[in-house]
């Protein structure tokens, strides 16, 4: 059964807006989570960029850094 487009959007923006809030807390508790990530994904979540682009490259880079662990 195929996913519609819609939805399999709005999942995106759900768990994007989950990780900012969650980033927040962090923040706000001196916890350091820029560690975690990427130079690159650290600027897309600090510029709060949420667009079709961003979100292929973050998945790319995610699996280009899981295969190079």
């Amino acid at each position: 059964m195929a996913e519609h487009q819609q939805f399999f959007w709005y999942k995106r923006h759900a768990a994007w807006a989950a990780m900012l809030a969650v980033i927040a807390i962090a923040e706000e508790a001196s916890v350091d989570w820029r560690s975690s990530f990427t130079p690159y994904q650290v600027s897309m979540i600090l510029s709060k960029v949420l667009d079709k682009k961003v979100l292929d490259e973050w998945v790319e880079l995610t699996a280009m850094k899981s295969d190079a662990d």
